[in-house]
């Protein structure tokens, strides 16, 4: 019978086939948690057994001490009882994989979209005695997703505004041309207080015909492609010229306008006029939802390793639901009472002409965040919008 070599080790003599073993478990234990996607394995008691260094990061814990044992509801949705229509209860019904889509936040008005796998550990008597959660971040994908659905709908959009406005515009021009050449006829009529109605009606059919023509004028700005002139510029200049444009207004409304913006931020190829025009929108539409003595907060910087700048602008306004968040930046969408819901939209597409992108998040009660990402190269493909 051959004896199995004895091998030293830190722990004392090993035989070779203990080695083995031990240098099997630690390469697994390397991949476990070499995998970018978080994973739990937790038993039928729900308590979690083991987890790899991804799962540690997602939860903000700094050591497998402050997971290991805990209950899996406890630790992901932080009560004292599962979850309703928890995917581990019906896996150890029928021991069937099953997949969905979660999304939570992870940190403060930062949703994320995960897409949770749970599926069985089989024992040597053929039982499942625990599970695996394999967790996977897939918000940038589906965001990826979104945006292409969102141009493709935005282009469907534009071509029925011109055939709208191009239809209105000459109607329009006709009824208000006709209601002023009435205007300078009324001083013909012997009756004053005929004249008097009359003047008044028809200037209220003048004032709804300028209304008319300038929510006209927007769908066809909003039909027309970008047409951007791009030159190397300071994204800094551009916020001080916005932040003056819009003093005025703050002032009046008390509300306190800050910015923050770091040093060393590179000049980038960008056209000067529609940018401005872009984060003026975005601002301006925080301003609009901040209460009297409310803040808005823009803030820029620049990721050398992502070779990105980020403009943040945050306001404490009320903040919307994840539902209308999802539409703040489609055509004609608006929750004011005024206004042809445009201002986001067309922002958007400004941003996406320079190859950049924009990301809102919003909870009711706490506010909003805009995140603009723009590119630092100097060449890019621009986008069409």
């Amino acid at each position: 019978m051959n004896h199995l070599k004895n091998i030293n080790s830190e722990s004392g003599q090993l035989t070779e086939l203990e080695y083995k073993i031990r240098q099997a478990k630690k390469n697994l234990q390397d991949i476990f948690d070499g995998n970018t996607d978080a994973i739990v394995i937790i038993d039928k008691n729900r308590e979690i057994k083991r987890v790899n260094k991804s799962l540690i990061e997602l939860v903000g814990k700094e050591s497998y001490h402050e997971v290991l044992g805990k209950r899996c509801f406890e630790l992901f949705c932080g009560t004292d009882k599962p979850c309703e229509g928890c995917l581990i209860h019906s896996l150890f019904e029928n021991g069937k994989k099953q997949t969905l889509l979660r999304s939570f936040e992870v940190e403060p008005l930062k949703r994320r979209i995960f897409q949770v796998t749970v599926f069985p550990l089989y024992s040597d008597q053929e039982d499942h005695h625990a599970i695996v959660k394999y967790i996977r971040d897939v918000t940038k994908e589906i965001n990826n997703e979104k945006r292409l659905l969102e141009l493709e709908k935005a282009q469907n959009m534009r071509f029925l505004a011109a055939g709208v406005a191009h239809e209105l515009r000459n109607p329009l021009a006709i009824i208000k041309s006709s209601a002023q050449l009435c205007i300078k006829e009324l001083g013909k009529l012997s009756s004053p207080k005929l004249s008097s109605d009359f003047r008044e009606n028809l200037e209220a059919i003048v004032n709804s015909a300028n209304n008319s023509s300038q929510t006209v004028k927007h769908l066809m700005d909003f039909s027309k492609p970008l047409n951007p002139t791009f030159e190397m510029a300071d994204i800094g200049s551009i916020i001080d010229e916005v932040c003056n444009m819009i003093k005025i207004r703050c002032h009046h409304k008390e509300i306190n306008l800050s910015k923050s913006i770091s040093p060393a931020i590179p000049s980038i190829k960008l056209d000067r006029s529609s940018l401005i025009q872009a984060i003026l929108n975005f601002i301006t539409n925080a301003i609009d939802v901040v209460s009297v003595g409310g803040d808005v907060v823009i803030e820029v910087t620049y990721r050398t390793d992502a070779e990105f700048i980020y403009i943040f602008i945050k306001d404490t306004g009320k903040g919307v639901s994840e539902l209308v968040a999802d539409h703040v930046f489609e055509p004609f969408f608006t929750t004011k009472e005024e206004g042809a819901g445009l201002g986001m939209t067309v922002a958007h597409r400004i941003i996406n002409a320079h190859g950049g992108t924009v990301d809102f998040e919003s909870k009711e009660d706490k506010g909003s965040i805009v995140t603009i990402k723009l590119p630092v190269k100097e060449s890019f493909t621009a986008r069409g919008a």
